[in-house]
């Protein structure tokens, strides 16, 4: 188990935002088994805004999480790359990765954006050392206000499991959801339209999901999901010459 704050890497380099989709993705080594599917179900929701009418003014943010890493990346929509290098590993700092991403993205969303905050997870919290469910209830409280939209997933939890997990980090029980395994693809489609219906004003942040919705997301995914070829991790030589230098920031704020 990490010791201490996971180390966190994100780049800082953002275009203007108005509206910004934030998920928040599991990397944790439960989500092995499903690890293929997962990662079809977020490229195709990742090219949903790609390639949607509206992809301009959207940015996408990107992080995944386990108990050894918290790592962010961030586009502009029709930018967005497919997810190629997920590799799940470790325990599940669940409050943590909410915490912070929570403060990161808050800190550089302006009032007015609409951020549709989506968490995607099969496992409970066991292993955050920073924030607790009071203190991650807070942060969503507060963003609220803004007019921010939260939605909870949890693959594999019933009803009871999701709405209660949902709930204790202050998110909405009816946008709280557990949905099969089989149906990640069917879930992430669910997402996208529901983000774009609160992105055009045809729902309300934090609106219940539907029964429709619901129907959709226990449906198993049809077709095949697009095959992904993972990437192995290489240590890039520097070209020569004189180099831009990207912004980063190596550490997120600690909660007060």
């Amino acid at each position: 188990m990490l010791i201490g704050p996971a180390p966190d890497t994100f780049e800082k380099d953002y275009a203007p935002m108005k509206k910004v989709v934030a998920i928040l993705l599991d990397e944790s080594g439960s989500m092995s088994a499903n690890a293929t599917a997962t990662v079809g179900a977020v490229n195709e929701m990742i090219r949903n805004f790609r390639t949607g009418p509206d992809a301009a003014e959207i940015t996408l943010f990107l992080t995944r999480f386990d108990s050894t890493k918290l790592d962010t990346k961030n586009w502009p929509a029709a930018e967005a790359p497919d997810l190629t290098d997920y590799r799940p590993g470790a325990a599940t700092p669940l409050l943590d990765a909410m915490g912070r991403t929570l403060t990161h993205v808050a800190q550089i969303a302006t009032v007015g954006d609409k951020v549709a905050f989506i968490v995607q997870t099969d496992g409970f919290e066991n292993a955050s050392v920073e924030y607790t469910k009071e203190a991650v209830a807070g942060l969503v409280e507060a963003r609220k206000k803004d007019g921010w939209d939260f939605t909870f997933l949890g693959a594999d939890f019933d009803a009871f499991d999701a709405n209660a997990a949902g709930t204790s980090m202050g998110m909405s029980g009816l946008r709280s959801s557990g949905y099969a395994s089989a149906s990640v693809g069917a879930t992430m489609n669910v997402m996208a339209q529901s983000t774009r219906s609160y992105f055009s004003g045809g729902r309300d942040a934090n609106a219940p999901l539907t029964q429709a919705e619901l129907d959709a997301m226990a449906a198993p995914t049809t077709g095949p999901i697009p095959p992904v070829k993972m990437q192995t991790p290489q240590t890039p030589t520097p070209p020569a010459g004189p180099q831009k230098t990207k912004r980063t920031q190596s550490h997120w704020p600690s909660p007060a």
